[in-house]
């Protein structure tokens, strides 16, 4: 009788050591399988020594690391063999050894988890998948299903210790080396290198500096801008004051080139105060501390004051410029100062880029919403330029041959204005067409009137 009937008929027990290479050889199992049985083993022995010998302390730790790190290698293997190969040993001594290994190595890591913490139970459940996974699906014929069976079993069994010891970021290394093999085995069947996660951590790292840092600049600017704002606008105002006095003084001994020039120095003064005004009311917004002052208002008397604050300048440029609103005076709730603001600043637009043609005004009221919308025949604006509109410091037309004045913070502060006033705008428009602002408001009651 030769050894191969021997070990397969097991009629003759023969001598063990013979009957174990006997097996090596006719299921041509090659040096890592044949480690993975002796680590089993040789894990099966260490918990003893764990158990009576390394209670606690350093030993205690490097047993517990070793055999991890061993039944990680394991399982490993299992999920890169031939799928051949696990059907096969299913039926011999193989299956007989694994399991139980695995088991016994289960229980101990239940029992390690249960002193050191209920965060680590889940240790128990993902030794159980391991084992349920490897019992009953290496025999299977799936294609290569049980890899992923094996490899979600390894992750849930790995977590809880690396995350113990070594940190959140290690984990993410883990998962990421495992999907690397994963994918590598499932797609080209060999190895492609594994995706080292700890640059993109190190990445994310520089990416929160850099983020930090440029939050922090963006306070300092702000901050700048509302001081240097504030600085520039006391002595303008007192400038802006004196002009008016030495001009009404001496208004008679003027000549008319000469008060020409007076009014070109109130209008380069007025300009001067008005950008340091937005700038100001920009940084005080972007910086959280613009307050505004909700009050009952007359939306349509702010409308009204807003049109004839501009028609000088549409009647200097020979526009067809028109009102309209409703019978009954509108009433919302909001901050005067902000919502006069964006009104005051779309009428402006709309003057300054229409050469020719209507600018019309109009409010309606419906349904407890106040609607203004104000259209004109204007430049217009491109679509890709649309999509950025309301950004801060936003024009079309940049540079020294830009030909209309500002600095671009107009529409961006009307934005702003309406959001906090709790409203919406909406803006179409079309190339050398024009163009069509909508504010909306919700309505509140008119008061009643006064005795």
């Amino acid at each position: 009788m030769n050894e191969t009937r021997v070990f397969q008929t097991g009629t003759d027990r023969g001598n063990l050591v013979a009957i174990y290479r006997i097996w090596l050889r006719e299921n041509k199992l090659n040096y890592a399988k044949y480690f993975s049985i002796l680590s089993i083993v040789f894990m099966a022995l260490l918990i003893p020594f764990d158990f009576l010998l390394f209670a606690d302390g350093f030993f205690y730790s490097r047993f517990r690391i070793v055999i991890i790190i061993l039944l990680t290698l394991n399982l490993y293997l299992l999920s890169v063999w031939n799928i051949k190969d696990l059907s096969r040993l299913s039926e011999n001594v193989f299956s007989i050894l694994l399991v139980p290994g695995l088991l016994f190595i289960g229980i101990y890591l239940y029992w390690f988890a249960s002193t050191t913490g209920p965060e680590h139970n889940t240790v128990f459940i993902a030794n159980m998948m391991v084992i349920f996974f490897v019992t009953f699906f290496y025999n299977r014929v799936w294609k290569e299903q049980y890899v992923l069976n094996l490899f979600t079993a390894l992750v849930l069994l790995y977590i809880p210790f690396v995350r113990a010891n070594l940190g959140n970021e290690v984990i993410l290394l883990l998962i990421c080396e495992l999907a690397s093999i994963l994918a590598a085995f499932f797609f080209r069947r060999e190895f492609v290198g594994t995706l080292y996660v700890k640059d993109l951590i190190r990445l994310n790292r520089e990416l929160q500096a850099a983020k930090e840092k440029a939050e922090q600049n963006e306070r300092v600017k702000t901050l700048f801008l509302a001081n240097m704002s504030h600085e520039i606008r006391t002595p303008l105002n007192s400038i802006l004051g004196f002009i008016q006095i030495v001009k009404q003084e001496v208004k008679a001994h003027l000549t008319g080139e000469q008060m020409d020039h007076f009014d070109i120095i109130e209008m380069s003064s007025e300009r001067l105060m008005n950008t340091v005004h937005e700038i100001l009311d920009i940084s005080q917004i972007e910086a959280g501390t613009f307050q505004v002052k909700p009050t009952q208002l007359n939306f349509s008397d702010l409308v009204g004051e807003a049109y004839r604050e501009h028609r000088q300048k549409a009647l200097d440029k020979k526009l067809n410029y028109q009102l309209h609103l409703p019978d009954a005076p509108v009433y919302i709730q909001g901050d005067r100062y902000s919502v006069y603001q964006a009104v005051s600043n779309l009428v402006s637009n709309a003057i300054k880029y229409t050469e020719k043609g209507r600018v019309d005004i109009a409010l309606t009221a419906h349904r407890q919403k106040a609607t203004l919308v104000i259209n004109d025949t204007g430049i217009g604006m491109s679509r890709e330029y649309l999509e950025k509109v309301f950004d801060t410091f936003s024009q079309e037309s940049v540079g020294y041959t830009k030909k209309f004045q500002g600095i671009g913070l107009g529409l961006s502060l009307a934005k702003r204005y309406v959001d906090l006033n709790q409203g919406s705008i909406n803006v179409t428009s079309e190339k050398g067409v024009g163009t069509t602002f909508t504010l909306e408001f919700k309505t509140i009651p008119a008061p009643p009137p006064s005795a």
